[in-house]
């Protein structure tokens, strides 16, 4: 008995899977080089945005009442404790997430 082969691709020489094998290697470095960036771009540059996140409500002076007549600015203060704030809940982000990995590990 012998086995039909109609519609069986012909096969290919050397060369030309040789071609085919460099134009696939060519397209992967294109894509390659189009997904880590440039040189001079960082490779966690899109998560630069998660440490430069504007606060929720912009820092404003208290205004006493009249009697008192003057007010209370804690903007430096308050700017700083929210860069200090975000560091530290990214690092407790992320030791919870390491810590949620271990425990499926």
């Amino acid at each position: 008995m012998k086995v039909d082969e109609t519609g069986t691709p012909q096969t290919v020489s050397f060369a030309e899977a040789d071609q085919k094998i460099d134009d696939y290697k060519s397209k992967a470095d294109a894509q390659r080089t189009l997904a880590a960036g440039t040189a001079d771009k960082g490779m966690f540059e899109g998560f630069k945005a998660l440490w430069s996140a504007p606060p929720v409500q912009a820092c404003e002076a208290f205004v006493l009442p009249a009697r008192f007549a003057q007010s209370i600015d804690p903007c430096p203060v308050a700017d700083g404790m929210r860069a200090v704030m975000a560091y530290i809940w990214a690092a407790a982000a992320l030791f919870l997430c390491f810590r949620w990995i271990k425990e499926v590990l």
